[in-house]
Formats: C-alpha cells, structure tokens, sequence
C-alpha cells in the first residue's frame, strides 16, 4: 500500500523546520469583483493592508468571498508561506490573508489548522503586519497538512488511510465529507475542482496550422500542429491529455495529444468507419499548411505516481492515450508496460515513438496469432493474485452514440429540441444554442453532463457514478427514451 512519505529529504529541509511563532510580513484582504475573461465574481485579488485589521470568526474585516463555501468559521483566514511562492509568484498571489515566511504544511498540522490551503484562527482577534503569529495547541503532530494533501489529490483511492482520517476531530467538515464519501466510491469530480462549473469554463480556441502529415497506417494519419502566434509560457503534454479541435463549421471533435507543448505537439486519427465528419475532414481535407483552431491541452486521467508499477494496456487508435503516461514513467524511471493490440503489423501506427520504449512494450499482432491474454499480462507485472477495482481506469475513444429518436424539453427555456437517430443530445443542444462543455466526447470524463428533471435515460459511457443517474445525463454518449426533461 502507498502512503505518504517525503522523497527529497534535502529539498525540503528547510519547509520542515519546527514552527511555533513568527511575525506576520502582510495581511491582506480583497472585495468581490468581475474578474478574468469570464468577468466571474471573485475576491482573489487582495491588497496588502496597513495598520489593524479585524478578525472576526467569519473572515478579516473588509475582506469577501464570491463563493460561500470559500468562508465561514473553517476557512476563515488562508496564510501562504512567501518562500513558497517567491521564485515565480509574488505576495498575494494564491489570494491568502495572512503573509508568513515560516508556517507551511510540513511543519503544521491538523488542529493547528482544520485543512490544507484553508486556515482559520481565534475569534476577533486584531492582526496587522508586524504582530506575531503563536501556535496555541497541537492536538495531531502525526497529521501534517502536507500528508492529508498527499491522501486528497494524489493517493485518492486508499480506503485505510480515509478511515484514519475520519479519526482526527478537528478536520474541516469539507474533508471530512470527501472522506466519507471515497470510502462510498463517490470520487468528487475534480476538473471541477481545477475549471470551475461548466457554465462558467472558459472556451479559449488558438490559431495552429498542420507542418506535417504522415500515413502512419492505411487507417491512420498523425498531424503535428505549431501554434500561429506562440506563447513564451507553455504548458507541456502530461499523463492523459486531450485537446478540442474545430474542424470546419460547427464540427468539435476531442483528440488524445500524444507528446510536445502548447506551441507544438502531436495528434494521430483514425478514420472511423462509422464517421460523423470529423476524422473524414481530417484525412481527406485537413492540408500541410492548413489553419485550424484548437482548445487548451487538458488532461482529464493523469496516472498515480503512488503505483509500484504501471500497466497500459491499448488497442489500435487508443494507443495515442497512452504514449505520454508511459513516456512519463520513463522519465522518473518508474517501472511500466505498455500492451498494444493490433489487427495486423500493417496496423502499428507511431513505430519510431513506440520502439523508444524498448522491452517495455509488447506488440500483439492478431494475424500472427499473438493474443492479448488479461490474466498473464497481470501476472507478468505484479506478484498479488489479483488487482482492486481502484486501481483499474478505462478509456473508450469511440462508443455508440446513435439510437431511437427522442424529445428533450428544457425546463428553464421552456423549449423543446428533437434528437434524430445519428445525433447525440450533445450535438443536438449546441445546435440550439447552448455552449454545453465536454472534452473526451466518447462518455468517460463527466464533463458533458446535463441534470434531468424528469424522464427516462438510456445510461452509456463511465463518466457518471450510479448515484447520479437518476438526474444527471452524459450529453454526448446518452440518450432520452421518449421525452425527458431537462435542467435548461
């Protein structure tokens, strides 16, 4: 089992250094304002204050939140450590009230706090710069911040560790909730977490143009697009990325990226036999040269750098999900195996990037009568009789969509929109209008989903937990039977 422990004894020395007191450099406060291109309400913008400030059990004097659960008496005041944030970011700049040189989540704990990121202190104290910050009690000294973080967003899945959680008192009720609920298997969503709710996601599209195409196999094209206008902050192709790409009209389809940056990478695209226009536009009228718009580089199933071993498993297009993790496992010299089925050995796309991986990968060419066998490929990387669920992640990159026409009513619109046999409700609501966001479109990250109101839902895809179903639909998988009703 994975559990938390620091792998750069060196690095973090100087974060580990006992804290009990030091003077405050800043505090600040911010009021709520439009903001970024979306001109959302938020108060992350916060000027430093001079003299002394209030602080209540709420919040400092003066200072706001957009979002509720932003505040109140478990998140009343966030501190940041400045050596954590000079060397790229300056004061202020992760929206913290109080500006610290010392205090961080390695050396404070739960009980000096309620949670990572979210501190809170005495009621109604006066705090200005220059007065001193003094650890009063610490209830857990085994429980860093730093190691609940490690269980909140890398090592997600490890049900003991959830119930040593739920052991220690003084946790915010938000952690306590997410506990609770992984130990049920409702994951949170996190692009949630990170892009915000959907309505509010920002939809960037930038200008590439295609400086090479090349017939990997007679089905198969790989595309390397550069960006028109390049950006000096680039962000690089993680574990499982997808980008969103316009291909002519009002025809999006979502691509796995298979290495590179934002001012550069690499795509490969089947021509599905069932086509709706998107991989045909690719193969036969995407050019050399020709300009496109495509979205940011997200990713949507980074791998867990908590395995003891990493088995990828994918057959013919799926191969393009797979190159960057295994390139990254490579990287930090983590132990993986890459398992690529194909029809026949006229089938192997990407040749040059694939034998990069050496003994890593294994080939299995159906017409040769090599055969993918589940059992042996586990039993080849992992000496335990068998692996939990919570360790298994798919990806399906092309799923049924049509079906038997269906009516949707949109409640708040008070309108109605029919989806035909070969339309997704997906396609359907853009085309009403509606800027209804996705990413995978083939039903696995949630992100397409729609709340119903009333009606019955034929479920597809693996982006919606059981407990969901009863009122939410994935718009581009999913389908009504009948009429339903919708939240729109």
């Amino acid at each position: 089992m994975v559990t938390f422990q620091d792998t750069d004894p060196g690095a973090i020395s100087a974060l580990e250094k006992p804290w009990r007191a030091e003077t405050l450099a800043q505090v600040r406060t911010g009021k709520v304002k439009p903001t970024f291109s979306t001109r959302e309400p938020s108060a992350i913008y916060k000027q430093r204050k001079a003299g002394a400030i209030k602080v209540t059990h709420l919040r400092c004097e003066g200072d706001e939140h957009a979002f509720e659960l932003h505040g109140g008496p478990e998140k009343a005041l966030l501190q940041y450590r400045t050596a954590q944030s000079e060397a790229s970011f300056i004061p202020g700049a992760f929206r913290e009230n109080f500006v610290a040189t010392y205090a961080n989540e390695r050396n404070v704990c739960i009980g000096d706090v309620t949670g990572p990121r979210q501190p809170c202190y005495k009621l109604n104290h006066r705090f200005q710069a220059g007065d001193d910050m003094v650890l009063l009690e610490r209830p857990n000294p085994e429980w860093r911040v730093a190691r609940i973080q490690f269980y909140l967003y890398h090592n997600m899945r490890n049900e003991e560790s959830m119930r040593e959680i739920l052991e220690v008192k003084e946790l915010s009720t938000e952690m306590r909730d997410i506990s609770t609920n992984r130990l049920k298997k409702q994951f949170e969503n996190q692009a949630g977490r990170l892009q915000g709710a959907p309505e509010k996601a920002l939809s960037t599209w930038l200008d590439y143009r295609v400086v090479e195409k090349t017939k990997e196999t007679p089905q198969i094209y790989s595309l390397v697009f550069e960006a028109l206008a390049p950006s000096k902050v680039t962000t690089m192709v993680a574990s499982g990325c997808h980008v969103r790409v316009r291909l002519g009209g009002k025809l999006t389809r979502t691509y796995s990226v298979i290495t590179g940056d934002s001012n550069r990478f690499q795509l490969a695209i089947a021509l599905s036999e069932k086509s709706r226009g998107g991989s045909e536009y690719v193969h036969e009228k995407l050019l050399p040269s020709g300009a496109i718009q495509i979205g940011p580089i997200t990713p949507s199933f980074p791998i867990s750098d908590g395995a003891s071993h990493h088995v990828f498993v994918a057959r013919g297009i799926g191969i393009t999900a797979f190159i960057a993790s295994a390139q990254h496992c490579q990287r930090l010299g983590a132990s993986c195996h890459l398992h690529y089925l194909v029809r026949s050995s006229d089938d192997i796309a990407l040749k040059l990037l694939l034998a990069e991986f050496g003994s890593n990968i294994t080939i299995y060419d159906k017409s040769a009568g090599k055969i993918f066998d589940t059992r042996t490929a586990l039993k080849q990387s992992t000496t335990k009789p068998m692996v939990s669920p919570s360790n298994l992640h798919f990806e399906t990159f092309e799923t049924a969509k049509s079906g038997d026409p269906f009516t949707a009513q949109l409640a708040d619109s008070n309108i109605s929109v029919d989806g035909e046999e070969s339309q997704t409700l997906l396609d359907v609501l853009r085309g009403a209008g509606f800027n209804i966001p996705s990413l995978c479109e083939a039903g696995n990250c949630g992100t397409c989903r729609v709340g119903v109101k009333d009606g019955r839902i034929y479920h597809r895809g693996t982006g919606l937990p059981e407990a969901d179903k009863c009122s939410s639909i994935l718009s581009c998988v999913s389908r009504g039977v009948g009429t339903i009703v919708l939240e729109l």
